[in-house]
């Protein structure tokens, strides 16, 4: 079992690319990295200029958090991510649920080359059939079990940057303002609001997504809402975005390796 047939990294993964590709709003315009990062009187701007100085705040960030919920088809994805040093270090935890399946959160660590996951029984015993030809069963399957539910598992190397690139677009502030960059649609500005205790101005796509730019401090993206049809697919997200000054990520301890697991059941 590998990293890039895990299924809530592939999910995940999926979801960001269409919820902060679909979803997106356009009009953005490359320029967006130099421009201004105050949120001072914006609101009397046009939509696109709104949306050219949140995406330049953004890129100058070096932490973010993001909680909420994506929907991709029948799957409901609910995240709580947090990231530093502009996407270098992410944690987080990941709950993916389809139709009556739900096998618990994941709880993840994504930092120095190598990504660390803890899940319970049923998480490890779907991965396994999901994943791999041959999964154990019973008494192989119990032992098995035993070693990877609510334990750390470490992934290094190339795995552990496969399980980490469907991540970049969501957690590096930088190429998170770049995604943002792209899509279409006409950009309707709206009234200011509060959302989730901040003033923030709403910015709707008719490609069929609304980003909330916050209008006090820097106008930093507070939230995206949409749904639309990517893929085949049903598309919907409900995500809302914070900015920690302070935020440290290290590797849990106790951690083991594939390698250390395969070697403790052999004996």
């Amino acid at each position: 079992m590998t990293p890039e047939k895990i299924r809530f990294a592939r999910l995940v993964g999926a979801a960001a690319t269409a919820t902060f590709g679909a979803i997106a709003l356009g009009g953005w315009g490359v320029q967006a990295v130099a421009a201004q990062h105050r949120a001072t009187g914006i609101a009397s701007l046009p939509a696109s200029a709104i949306l050219t100085r949140s995406a330049a705040a953004l890129a100058h960030e070096n932490a973010i958090a993001i909680t909420g919920s994506m929907n991709l088809g029948p799957e409901t994805i609910v995240l709580s991510v947090r990231s530093t040093s502009r996407g270098a270090k992410v944690a987080g935890d990941i709950d993916i649920k389809s139709g009556a399946t739900n096998s618990g959160a994941v709880h993840f660590v994504d930092v120095g080359g190598n990504v660390y996951l803890e899940a319970a029984a049923p998480f490890w015993r779907q991965e396994m059939a999901s994943s791999v030809s041959s999964a154990p069963a019973g008494a192989v399957e119990t032992a098995v079990l035993s070693k990877l539910a609510g334990h750390w598992i470490e992934i290094g190397g190339a795995e552990a940057k496969s399980f980490s690139s469907g991540f970049g677009g969501l957690t590096e502030p930088g190429k998170f303002a770049q995604g943002l960059l792209t899509g279409n649609g006409k950009l309707t500005k709206g009234a200011p609001r509060v959302l989730r205790g901040r003033r923030v101005l709403p910015i709707a796509s008719s490609a069929g997504g609304t980003i909330y730019v916050s209008l006090s401090g820097a106008p930093l993206p507070r939230g995206i809402v949409g749904t639309q049809i990517a893929g085949g697919k049903r598309v919907s997200a409900d995500v809302a975005f914070s900015y920690p000054t302070s935020l440290a990520i290290t590797p849990p301890s106790g951690a083991l390796t594939l390698s250390q697991i395969v070697r403790s059941l052999l004996g």
